[in-house]
Order: structure tokens, then C-alpha cells, then sequence
């Protein structure tokens, strides 16, 4: 029987300009015809399923597959890629510009510094990142933070540091357990007020009331180490003034303030622990003994006075070298009293709230004195402060 082949042109059908003929041309058993005449637009389908289409009319004439072979890219790789398929790698001018890989790991190269990124890891080889292939920030390079400085950051949202600088430490100092003094140097203490013995007052910037409060211990050196007590400290526009006193035993002097300490020990090293004061009694024609002395023990002062002498007066009194801050006052019974050369027992001793006068009464009545002979009183109160 014959055989003979057949080329039907297909009608066109379908949208407006879709006007170029074309024709099924049989099949092959692998790939496009290898020989024969055919004409451009002809199309083969051969036994694997792939279509050929004739684009340049010839003998077998010019084809190609719109839809590929059917499996895996083939053959030598181009653009960014070198090699040949399926295992293409990176063409060498991109690993030159600092891209490479090796082992499914790519690796970025950063000024000789390199970044491998494997298993979503990044690690830093070849010995880290320097400095100089950095950009800068906003922050200085030096070395932030001493005994008595901390280091503030500023970081933006980011986590990019754009600033450092050394504070200091607000309201302290370091402390020195062998001796029990809190060093205070790092704040300059300015000499305020105050001559001879009784109280005087320096200023410290910043907010020091809760540091330097009543009855906190000083040591500081003008020339020579002085010691005092703090009787008040108060704090406005970006000052605190602190009133202290050293009795009649220690003045502070207008002059520079160095080597500043406070502590709150009963006995730091060096420290007198009791003070004489001028008692500034009053009431008295004449005065043969006069003798005060105190010593503060936290917020308690400790006071002795032994004051004695002839008087025409009927009130007697001294001068407390803290006031009292009782706020109910102050109503002292005790010591030893002399009244126109008799002893007279016991006395009373008042006092008001914030108040540093103290009367002397020669008994717990309050009984006035009588105003002639020798008069003496000696006693040891203490008085809330």
C-alpha cells in the first residue's frame, strides 16, 4: 500500500491579526526535521512530546522549541553566572567585586574583611572588621567613666551609638571602709558664710540634701584637716546650701575647700566626736566657770554645760549649738543646781521648736532665780535635732 504526506493549512480563527499561515508537518522521532523542504511556520511535534516550529524556510530550514526540552537548563551559563548548567557558579568579575561562593556558603567580601552567610548565619572571618572599614559615628574615641564619672549613651532606634560623655556621679563619692569617709572631691564645695567659731555654710551644685543632712559628720582641709557637723541643708535653684557646725573648736574659713568627705559613722578616723562651744550664757554679773561641750549622734545631740558665777538676774540661759527640732519644744529636768549659794536640786531647762535658746529655771517649777549670791548650774540633756 502507498503512502504520501499530507499538509493541511489550518483556517485562522481568533482575534485581529492573527493572519500568518501555518501548517502541521508530521512528526519526528527526536528533535526538529533534519531533512526536507519546509516553509516558515510549519511545526513538528516530535515522539518526547516537544514542538518545533520552523522559522527560517529552507531545507530542513531553521527551528526552534517554544517549549524547551523539557527538563533542566543545559549547556554554558551566562551573564552574572559562569560554568555550565545545572551547576552554574558566579562569573569571576562578580566574585571580583566582592561576592563569592564556595560550597553552597556565599561569602562577602568587605575590604579583605570576609562575611560568610551559610544556614541564615553570618559570621565575620579572616581576622574581623577594623576600624578603618567603618564608617564613623557620632561619638568620640577616647576612654568614658573614673572613680567618679559614668559613661551616658546616646543610641538611636537603630542601635547606632551617635554619642558618649562622662558624668558624674550624683551625690556620691567613693567610699573608704578603713577610715569610714565618703569621699566628696569630686564636688567643689564653696565657702558661703560664717567667721570665728558657731555655725557657717558652703554650696555644693546639685541637689546634695539627702547626702549632707542633719547631723551627718564633715571632714575637709583648709590648710589643716577640720571636722564639723551638718546642722541643716537646703536645696534651691541648683544649690545646696549646707549649714554646719565645729563649735568653738573648728572655723570655716573663706578660702579653697580640698579633700571633702562626709560619713555617717559614730566614729570615723580623725573625728573629735565631742566639740566645745561658746555657750553664750546669760543672766550673769560675772562668770568664773564656763564650759559647754556637745556631740551629735545621728539626729540626738548630747549636750554638757557647766556654767557658774554671781548674777543679779532672775533668768539664766545658754545657747544651744544646734537648734532643737522637737516639734512639741523641749522641757529638760536635771543637773546640778546652786541658787545664791544654796543647791537647789534638780532644774528645768525649755526650749521651742527650731529654737537654739535655752532658759535655766533653779528647779522643776520653773521657779524663777532670786537676783543675788552665786549662781551655778551643771547638766547633761539631750536634744532631738
Amino acid at each position: 500500500m502507498a503512502t504520501f504526506d499530507a499538509y493541511v493549512p489550518i483556517a485562522l480563527h481568533g482575534p485581529t491579526g492573527a493572519a500568518a499561515a501555518t501548517r502541521y508537518a508530521g512528526g519526528t522521532t527526536s528533535g526538529a526535521p533534519a531533512s526536507g523542504t519546509f516553509s516558515k511556520g510549519d511545526f513538528v511535534i516530535d515522539q518526547t512530546g516537544t514542538i518545533w516550529v520552523c522559522t527560517v524556510a529552507g531545507s530542513p530550514g531553521t527551528w526552534v522549541s517554544p517549549t524547551g526540552s523539557g527538563g533542566p537548563p543545559s549547556g554554558s551559563a551566562g551573564g552574572v553566572l559562569a560554568g555550565t548548567y545545572p551547576n552554574p557558579d558566579l562569573a569571576t568579575s562578580v566574585a571580583g567585586n566582592g561576592l563569592g561562593i564556595a560550597a553552597n556558603i556565599l561569602a562577602v567580601n568587605v575590604d579583605n574583611s570576609t562575611i560568610d552567610i551559610a544556614a541564615d548565619t553570618v559570621e565575620v572571618k579572616s581576622g574581623g572588621i577594623t576600624d578603618t572599614q567603618l564608617n564613623t559615628s557620632g561619638a568620640s574615641a577616647g576612654t568614658y567613666g573614673d572613680s567618679t564619672h559614668v559613661a551616658q549613651v546616646t543610641v538611636t532606634n537603630k542601635g547606632r551609638v551617635t554619642g558618649v560623655t562622662a558624668v558624674a556621679i550624683s551625690g556620691a563619692g567613693t567610699s573608704t571602709p578603713d577610715t569610714g569617709w565618703i569621699d566628696d572631691s569630686a564636688d567643689t564645695w564653696t565657702y558661703a558664710s560664717g567667721s570665728g567659731g558657731g555655725t557657717a555654710t558652703f554650696t555644693v551644685t546639685g541637689d546634695r540634701t539627702v547626702a549632707l543632712s542633719t547631723g551627718t559628720r564633715i571632714q575637709l582641709t583648709q590648710t589643716t584637716v577640720k571636722y564639723f557637723v551638718v546642722q541643716s541643708s537646703t536645696f534651691g535653684a541648683g544649690t545646696t546650701t549646707v549649714t554646719i557646725t565645729g563649735g568653738s573648736d573648728y572655723t570655716l574659713a573663706n578660702a579653697a575647700i580640698s579633700a571633702n568627705a562626709h560619713s555617717y559613722m559614730a566614729n570615723p578616723q580623725g573625728f573629735p566626736g565631742w566639740f566645745n562651744f561658746a555657750t553664750a550664757a546669760s543672766g550673769f554679773s560675772s562668770i568664773s566657770t564656763n564650759v559647754g561641750k556637745f556631740a551629735v549622734d545621728g539626729r540626738t545631740m548630747h549636750i554638757y554645760f557647766d556654767v557658774q558665777g554671781t548674777s543679779n538676774a532672775t533668768t539664766l540661759g545658754i545657747t544651744l549649738p544646734i537648734p532643737n527640732q522637737n516639734s512639741d519644744g523641749g522641757i529638760f529636768i536635771g543637773g546640778w543646781i546652786k541658787n545664791s549659794g544654796t543647791v537647789a536640786g534638780p532644774g528645768r531647762m525649755d526650749t521651742g521648736f527650731n529654737s537654739a535658746a535655752l532658759s535655766c529655771t533653779r528647779d522643776t517649777n520653773g521657779t524663777a532665780w532670786t537676783n543675788s549670791g552665786a549662781k551655778a548650774f551643771i547638766v547633761s540633756i539631750d536634744v532631738q535635732i
